[in-house]
């Protein structure tokens, strides 16, 4: 930190600024309040007993449900009330070896030793005809796949209950959870449109959740960025006097600035 200077030093601090109004005061769940020991359910002591190592197709979901247990853990005991959890990158390969991955048609293009993402979706976005439709098949089962991770961070966060809602409620009632895939659908490297996005969770009943909203105007070139969802999860999560999140050279284009307006309750 000390390091730094001019804009890069303004945007940490800024960064750490916005951090700390999230951090409750004296531990607690929710800024300004305090949360008795006695609402946690475990100890300092306490912790997943399933290691780090994935080894194989199996351990992913156990390591994705140890994290997310922490997670929840933190969040219901107000050790935190941000976390960020990546399920996998490019590199590991564990989707290479699901069965609905490994079809005939990818395994006659590339061998029995192929990689999931450096060959087979590398090569989706180029190819046509019947090679797309078979690419487009394993590729899409390797999200299936990816999507059960993410169902399984939402069951742990709904299995621990919320000690600070009157209503008893779970974590996830009470959490906004944004999950996103590494690719829009343009070619590889140029996918910053058509870019899905999922928002679950309760979020205290901040964002209406439960349907499927396309934003774009599918006739025309016109786009929504995507900062203004970040923005939108900002004021859900109280910070009431954030109206844009992102590129500083572009906060100044209105286009950019405020919530998604259908999403917020």
């Amino acid at each position: 930190m000390a390091r730094l200077t001019g804009d890069e030093r303004a945007k940490l601090e800024a960064h750490l600024a916005a951090m700390a109004r999230l951090a409750p005061a004296g531990g607690a769940g929710t800024p300004g309040t305090t949360l008795p020991l006695a609402h946690c359910a475990v100890s300092g002591a306490d912790g997943p007993t399933r290691d780090q190592n994935v080894r194989n197709v199996a351990g992913v979901a156990e390591v994705t449900r140890a994290h997310a247990w922490t997670i929840a853990q933190a969040f219901a005991c107000g050790r935190a009330r941000v976390a960020t959890l990546q399920i996998l990158n490019d590199y590991p390969n564990y989707f290479s070896d699901l069965p609905d991955v490994r079809t005939p048609a990818v395994l006659n293009r590339y061998g029995n030793t192929f990689r999931f993402h450096e060959n087979l979706v590398h090569d989706y976005w180029n190819a046509s005809g019947q090679a797309r439709l078979d690419l487009r098949r394993a590729y899409c089962a390797g999200l299936r796949w990816s999507t059960t991770h993410f169902a399984a961070v939402l069951e742990e966060l709904d299995a621990i209950p919320d000690p600070l809602d009157p209503s008893g409620g779970s974590v996830l009632d009470n959490t906004i959870v944004f999950w996103h895939n590494e690719f829009g659908h343009d070619g590889h490297d140029n996918q910053e449109t058509r870019h899905p996005a999922v928002i679950a969770g309760g979020g205290g009943r901040t964002l209406r959740l439960g349907r499927y909203l396309r934003l774009r105007n599918i006739a025309s070139s016109e786009r929504v960025p995507h900062n203004r969802l970040l923005t939108s999860i900002c004021l859900a999560m109280g910070l009431d006097d954030v109206d844009y999140f992102g590129d500083r050279d572009l906060r100044d284009r209105a286009a950019y600035r405020g919530p998604l307006v259908p999403l917020m309750a």
